[in-house]
């Protein structure tokens, strides 16, 4: 290069020598470095984490790219270094392979096993129940085999259950005066309605919402009294409903 002001451009060229040959120093020397006229690294080729790979405008502070050949995916950053797409291998995907798209706090909103948040219908059904069933102060099953079983796939699900089931209160022994159900999801339980002993037939509508980690879970009715034993006294059908809320 021509210097026409010397020496302050002999000193310009210099400092950019040095701070190429710094930069070169501090690299794998099996890397290829661009940067932008500031010396920002744009891209970089060679040394990604402990293998090779490809990173286009690296670091938390801008957006870019990674592509890791450690594990085969593809990574896109946004501004503020949050991952907003994965693609190929990753822990945090159902499976540990596919896709995940996150929002702006790095919280999934899709990935391979489908929607996360989208409710839908993963088990219903309505049916008959045998009767009278003897109920004591022992939480005792009233639906019996008349139960609903689903399964949840994947990852942690926000799941409802709802449930509806009719009946009366005859006596048997003891003097109760009440019959107290509780809806059942497995081991989660939900209580709420009575049947008084000796009176009308009713309907109890009961609910749960929990979140409920990878398994198969039942749905069920169980009930006891306030002392001695009554009757559970069947009338209609036990209807269940079930929604999740993601993939």
């Amino acid at each position: 290069m021509a210097f026409t002001n010397y020496p302050a451009d002999l000193a310009a060229f210099l400092s950019d020598v040095d701070q190429r040959l710094r930069m070169l120093e501090n690299r794998q020397p099996t890397s290829l470095v661009m940067t932008d006229a500031s010396g920002n690294i744009k891209v970089d080729v060679g040394m990604v984490g402990s293998g090779y790979g490809i990173q286009i405008n690296p670091g938390v502070a801008a957006a870019g790219m990674s592509i890791d050949s450690t594990v085969p995916a593809i990574k896109m950053y946004d501004g503020s270094g949050i991952a907003r797409v994965i693609l190929g291998e990753d822990a945090s995907i159902p499976g540990s392979y596919g896709i995940r798209v996150n929002d702006a706090s790095g919280n999934d909103i899709m990935d391979s096993a489908g929607l996360v948040g989208a409710a839908k219908l993963i088990g219903t059904a309505a049916d008959p129940l045998s009767g009278p069933v003897a109920v004591s102060t022992n939480l005792t099953s009233i639906t019996g085999s008349s139960n609903l079983s689903f399964t949840i796939q994947n990852r942690n699900q926000n799941v409802l259950c709802l449930s509806t089931i009719n009946g009366y209160a005859t006596a048997v022994s003891g003097g109760p005066n009440y019959i107290y159900p509780q809806f059942l999801v497995s081991t989660f339980a939900t209580s709420g309605g009575v049947w008084t002993v000796g009176g009308p037939s009713g309907t109890i509508t009961n609910f749960l919402f929990e979140n409920l980690a990878p398994g198969t879970y039942t749905c069920s009715w169980a009930a006891t009294t306030n002392t001695g034993v009554a009757n559970f006294n069947p009338n209609g059908d036990v209807q269940y409903l079930v929604l999740q809320f993601g993939g």
